[in-house]
């Protein structure tokens, strides 16, 4: 009875963190910097997950093989969809 309690009690929380994600993603035309530097650290950190899954767990390596791809230099802004019910379950 616990267990099932607790479980329903961590949906609710994960359902709070998408919708608080949610209304912060509607604040992406603020000039705070505060809003823009948590929404770009927010994206990278969702893209570069992503990135590992499709990679099999693995970071891709560039040509000379570092990780110094395109990728990894491109800013994180230029990744606008962001699937916060994935990023919830990622961490």
């Amino acid at each position: 009875m616990q267990n099932q309690a607790l479980r329903a009690y961590a949906d609710q929380l994960r359902q709070e963190v998408f919708q608080l994600k949610n209304e912060l993603l509607q604040q992406s035309t603020c000039e705070c910097p505060l809003i823009r530097g948590y929404l770009a650290q927010e994206a990278e950190r969702v893209f570069k997950s992503i990135r590992k899954r499709s990679y099999g767990g693995m970071e891709p390596s560039g040509p000379s093989g570092d990780d110094n791809d395109a990728a990894d230099n491109a800013p994180a802004h230029h990744h606008p969809m962001v699937d916060w019910e994935d990023a919830a379950e990622m961490g």
